[in-house]
């Protein structure tokens, strides 16, 4: 019997784990085919100044943040794996606006890992660059419990600037106990789409 227990759990995991491996691909395919929507948080009254748009799947759906600096969240659901993409604004105050020295000092991989949580288990950093523009990457995972429900996330964060407003974008896949097993191949088989994502993002104002 208690095999037969083992047997059926396993049974169940990898079931699960095929009917989501067809997901981020999915996801991937939308976005080459551009079978998207496109964002924008121009003019949006938590921006902050920030203006840039970026494609997500047609499928997914946008909603407003909720917290007084996170603007939107584009969520997609499906089965085990619970998809984030959140969009943060924060002013940086300074009495004159950031140079690109100040700026690429702010997205150093050190100065990004000392941003996470204290419980965050920190993957990796780097610089990168968008619309020419710098930028950097901080990817982390972490645990969190609200109501005695606790969720494991795996988390790529881009993080830019418009002028001194500094733009963060998490894109995140999580996953209820008891699936938490399975999350680091969940967070390799979504990455190849948040950074088609993160390629699609366009500074407007930059080429008038």
């Amino acid at each position: 019997m208690h095999y037969l227990t083992h047997s059926l759990v396993a049974a169940f995991m990898l079931l699960a784990y095929i009917r989501c491996a067809a997901q981020p691909l999915t996801a991937l395919s939308d976005m080459n085919s551009d079978n998207t929507s496109k964002y924008s948080c121009i003019g949006h009254s938590k921006s902050k100044g920030a203006a840039f748009t970026m494609k997500y799947p047609r499928s997914w759906e946008v909603r407003e943040g909720e917290h007084p600096n996170v603007v939107n969240r584009i969520l997609f659901t499906h089965d085990y794996d619970h998809i984030t993409v959140v969009i943060i604004t924060r002013v940086i105050p300074a009495k004159h606006v950031l140079t690109r020295e100040e700026i690429e000092r702010h997205l150093s991989p050190d100065r990004m890992k000392a941003s996470l949580p204290d419980d965050a288990q920190y993957h990796g950093a780097e610089k990168t660059k968008i619309e020419g523009e710098p930028a950097g990457i901080v990817e982390y995972s972490i645990l969190t419990e609200r109501a005695g429900n606790k969720v494991s996330s795996h988390v790529f964060a881009l993080w830019f600037f418009q002028g001194n407003t500094m733009i963060q974008i998490q894109f995140s896949v999580a996953t209820t106990m008891p699936y938490a097993a399975m999350l680091e191949h969940r967070a390799v088989a979504w990455q190849p789409a948040f950074r088609k994502m993160m390629n699609s993002i366009i500074f407007p104002d930059k080429w008038k």
